[in-house]
């Protein structure tokens, strides 16, 4: 597969950097700042440069508020059955449509876990998405982890809540569980590796066990033990539970608000 990149920040940057590394597909950056690309993939500094070259994907991987303005001209780059591939949050399927007519359009939302090719990423695409279209783009995304193609767009706005933003609560909580570590004792590189792995450990049994949560949480928790006495504390008036409602409406309610502005 041919692909073109219309810019190639960080997180496009992550995205080729996975594809190159996987080796399958012929890869065209197109980015006036970017020092420089991973090995194999060729670097153009302006538009001009593809002269007729023709792309199987375009991956538009710059700002939102630059679509409209750099996004027309490479209309002419994209095969007629080829997809454009887009990871510009909240520009939505039909502001793309309206720039690449008659096309497949597909959105894509990574997270930031693509960097390591462990990402969760949703896709959505237009009514000109085929089954062959889909089972490629499957194939050729694999390198940058898991992937679930969404119903319709405000599912996907339902899944950049989740997962989509989700790396950053996470990265919070393992923050806030840090510096309590270290009020009980422990410098910071200690909390750092016992917070870490902890939680590394923890998903792993999870992955590896068919039971619900609540199951595999009661097997640990003894009656009247520390972990009861954390998690009594933990869940005070369900406040984690009301916390984590609260968290995902209001990044979900923001992704509406970005799709429709």
């Amino acid at each position: 597969m041919k692909i073109l990149s219309v810019g190639c920040g960080n997180m496009g940057g992550a995205i080729i950097s996975s594809l190159a590394e996987h080796g399958t597909d012929q890869i065209t950056v197109v980015d006036p700042m970017v020092p420089s690309v991973p090995n194999g993939v060729t670097l153009k500094r302006d538009i001009s440069e593809l002269g007729e070259q023709q792309f199987d994907m375009i991956l538009v991987a710059i700002k939102p508020q630059m679509i409209p303005d750099i996004m027309p001209a490479y209309k002419a780059h994209l095969n007629e059955d080829g997809v454009l591939l887009s990871i510009a949050a909240g520009f939505s399927i039909k502001a793309l449509e309206s720039i690449f007519a008659e096309r497949c359009v597909v959105r894509l939302m990574p997270n930031m876990p693509a960097k390591l090719g462990r990402g969760m990423n949703g896709l959505f695409g237009n009514k000109r998405l085929t089954t062959s279209m889909k089972r490629q783009l499957d194939q050729t995304l694999t390198p940058i982890g898991t992937h679930l193609w969404v119903k319709s767009e405000d599912m996907l706005d339902r899944f950049t809540a989740i997962a989509g933003s989700g790396p950053g609560y996470v990265l919070q909580f393992i923050e806030d569980y840090m510096k309590a570590a270290m009020e009980l004792g422990f410098g910071e590189d200690e909390a750092r590796f016992l917070v870490l792995e902890t939680i590394a450990g923890t998903v792993a049994t999870a992955k590896a066990s068919s039971e619900e949560i609540a199951v595999i949480r009661s097997s640990i928790v003894s009656k009247n033990g520390t972990t009861a006495a954390g998690l009594k504390a933990l869940s005070q008036s369900d406040t984690l539970e009301n916390l984590m409602k609260r968290t995902l409406e209001s990044a979900y309610h923001r992704a509406t608000e970005l799709r429709g502005s």
